[in-house]
């Protein structure tokens, strides 16, 4: 269940700043806790007892998926952490296209 909720959190919030990027959204609506990562009690909490007995590419799986929502984690708090107004997330964002194109560039 937790490399569920893992990836589903991570794809919900990728999708966020697709919509961002592409100017569906803003980036204020972006920053409100509504459309931030959540589950994190879930998805960082520890691990239970028995893990090590399950197979070792379930448990590759486990590992990997807190891997990427921890990644994702640090992003969501790198952007959002100020203030909804804070110039610091439009940089951020200015950075994202610099390194991505203006959603214009992508191919249908």
């Amino acid at each position: 269940m937790r490399v569920t909720t893992r990836l589903m959190q991570a794809a919900s919030w990728l999708l966020i700043q697709r919509a961002v990027q592409e100017g569906d959204m803003s980036s204020e609506d972006a920053a409100s806790d509504r459309y931030r990562l959540g589950a994190r009690e879930i998805c960082m909490g520890k691990r239970e007892d028995g893990v090590d007995s399950l197979p070792q590419k379930l448990i590759d799986l486990l590992d990997r998926s807190e891997s990427l929502y921890r990644r994702i984690a640090r992003l969501d708090d790198v952007l959002f952490r100020q203030t909804e107004h804070s110039p610091g997330v439009q940089t951020h964002f200015a950075r994202l296209e610099a390194a991505f194109g203006p959603s214009g560039d992508e191919p249908s």
